[in-house]
């Protein structure tokens, strides 16, 4: 078919293109008739077939988001310290640090006042052995007499214990019809500061009970017994122990 374009044919190259873009789009196969209407100044209708023969195609995989690591970030390095430099600032430091001035009157002071501390220590030191010395001498001497006062308390009391012994002697009785030959007995006595007697036991038997009892009852007759002026020997006769034997000794 023949058919002479009009005088619009822009127009209607740009329908038809529009056509078939959107059959490409929709993605079907047809065949349409189209009719386009003649503008009004009886333009002849022009008859146009389209065939869209396209399979629909499948959409597009989403791409999967990527994850990028932080970037890492590093100290820098400490610029290490140039050899120049550190020996610069030590040549400084001994430079500002100068050795102190000997101070020569300090010297001799401080030298002064070791003679002293030591003049003063030996002289202690002959202080102590002095006090030592007299201590020791004194202690001897203290000793000497503590062995003379000792003698003599016992010579004291020796003689105080025979003139115990001589009362008891003329107080005592001889028990009948008992032999007292070699016979003695040991008597505890307690006495008051004033010579009487508080307590009399016979600890040490005779094997002779009428003897031992003999010579308890002289013992309480001799109450009040003499009383030693000496402190010493008074001491000895509070509370002492006493052998009785006929006729003394």
């Amino acid at each position: 078919m023949n058919t002479s374009l009009p005088s619009n044919k822009p127009l209607i190259l740009s329908v038809l293109f529009h056509i078939v873009l959107v059959g490409l789009l929709i993605g079907f196969e047809t065949t349409e008739t189209i009719y386009v209407s003649p503008p009004a100044d009886e333009t002849p209708i022009i008859e146009a077939s389209v065939v869209f023969n396209r399979a629909v195609s499948k959409p597009l995989p989403k791409p999967e988001p990527k994850i990028i690591p932080k970037p890492e970030i590093k100290p820098e390095p400490e610029p290490e310290p140039e050899p120049e430099r550190i020996t610069q600032n030590i040549v400084a430091i001994k430079a500002e640090v100068k050795p102190p001035k000997p101070d020569k009157k300090r010297e001799k002071e401080l030298k002064k006042m070791a003679e002293r501390s030591l003049e003063q220590a030996f002289q202690q030191e002959n202080l102590e052995k002095n006090l030592q010395d007299d201590l020791q001498k004194k202690l001897k001497e203290h000793d000497i007499e503590l062995k003379q006062s000792a003698a003599a308390s016992q010579s004291d009391v020796n003689q105080h214990m025979s003139l115990i012994a001589a009362k008891v002697n003329r107080n005592w009785r001889k028990p009948l019809d008992t032999n007292t030959a070699g016979l003695n007995c040991l008597v505890l006595i307690k006495v008051l500061p004033n010579g009487e007697i508080s307590d009399v036991k016979v600890i040490q038997g005779s094997g002779d009970l009428g003897f031992d009892r003999s010579a308890e009852i002289a013992v309480r007759k001799s109450s009040p017994l003499p009383t030693p002026k000496n402190e010493l020997v008074r001491a000895e006769f509070k509370n002492f122990e006493f052998v009785f034997k006929p006729g003394g000794g």
